[in-house]
């Protein structure tokens, strides 16, 4: 059975299925796959210490590629799990020579990010922030595989530390002149207010982009076309619809993550799930924690009042729910 990329990364992230394959987009076991075996998007590993850890490869092949490695990415719960982004193909539990590999390229990586913020004129925020990344993904694989990290790393994360208080990046091995290090170094004091601006100018785009998209959830749930911008938003919108493959039709709830839920294969859950939002809407207190509650294979984390379901990386509000319920007649 085929099912969509979005719904063969939740099916991988949440362990509901030994395999599953999408559109050149399949997992087998803990890996999960681009195109074939030869790329591994992303592992799933069971850390003593860290519980559970997914490490995913920074690499890239193609536009297809980048649209799963998305996939990926808004299918994993970060709260619930360590992400190490890593560059390479080595996903497997590190030995002592995939770990020195991996960490050559990490300084590599390092090194390039470096000279990309030093010649930087005006946008130096984004390798700013990816260096930040690339030394907290280093510090968690170091962790992960329990191996101390390699002098070269070492060396270029103490020159970039040591950048604001005017110390030579030269002297970790990293070749620029000096009038680049001085516009560094000037451009780190700047970075602080800058990278406030741009994330009030982001958060500020992304409310108009969702307030437009608003505008077309009704005509979505009446199965219309996907309102892009509803993503933005921090609660999740349902709609019922009919899905059709070949000669099969099914009624399935959608959401606007993208997201799909049977409603015959969950028939039993919905049931229960709908008697516990009559009871959370009639002011009634509900226990969730503990009880191992799932709709699919989307874990129930937590139905209230205030904050809806939160089911997955879903959260939707009780009206949200209410709507589905009286239209399924539970």
């Amino acid at each position: 059975m085929s099912y969509p990329n979005a719904e063969v990364a939740h099916l991988w992230f949440h362990e509901r299925k030994p395999s599953a394959a999408g559109s050149h987009f399949f997992f087998e076991g803990d890996t999960i796959y681009s195109y074939g075996t030869h790329f591994p998007i992303a592992r799933i590993h069971q850390h003593k210490k860290l519980g559970k850890v997914v490490i995913m490869t920074t690499n890239r092949y193609s536009i297809t590629t980048s649209q799963h490695q998305n996939h990926v990415h808004s299918a994993i719960d970060y709260k619930a799990c360590t992400v190490i982004e890593i560059p390479g193909l080595h996903l497997e539990y590190p030995s002592f020579q995939n770990f020195k590999k991996i960490s050559r390229e990490f300084a590599t990586a390092l090194n390039e990010l470096i000279g990309v913020f030093c010649r930087a004129r005006i946008r130096f925020e984004r390798p700013k922030r990816e260096i930040k990344k690339l030394i907290q993904d280093y510090a968690a694989y170091c962790a992960f595989s329990g191996f101390k990290p390699v002098k070269a790393f070492s060396r270029l994360q103490k020159a970039w530390e040591a950048t604001n208080d005017k110390k030579d990046l030269r002297l970790a091995g990293a070749q620029f002149d000096q009038a680049q290090l001085e516009a560094a170094r000037r451009k780190a004091v700047k970075f602080k207010k800058e990278e406030a601006r741009r994330k009030k100018e982001i958060l500020v785009a992304c409310k108009v982009k969702c307030k437009e998209a608003m505008k077309k959830l009704p005509a979505w749930k009446k199965g219309g076309d996907f309102p892009h911008g509803i993503e933005y938003s921090s609660k999740a919108f349902l709609r019922l619809a009919t899905r059709k493959h070949h000669d099969l039709a099914w009624l399935e709830i959608q959401t606007t993550k993208r997201s799909r839920i049977s409603v015959l294969e969950n028939w039993n859950k919905l049931a229960l799930l709908s008697r516990l939002v009559r009871k959370v809407c009639a002011g009634e207190p509900v226990l969730i924690k503990g009880r191992n509650l799932e709709l699919d294979h989307y874990p129930i984390h937590s139905l209230d009042k205030k904050d809806g379901l939160v089911i997955g990386c879903h959260k939707i509000p009780c009206s949200e729910l209410m709507d589905i319920i009286n239209q399924l007649g539970l």
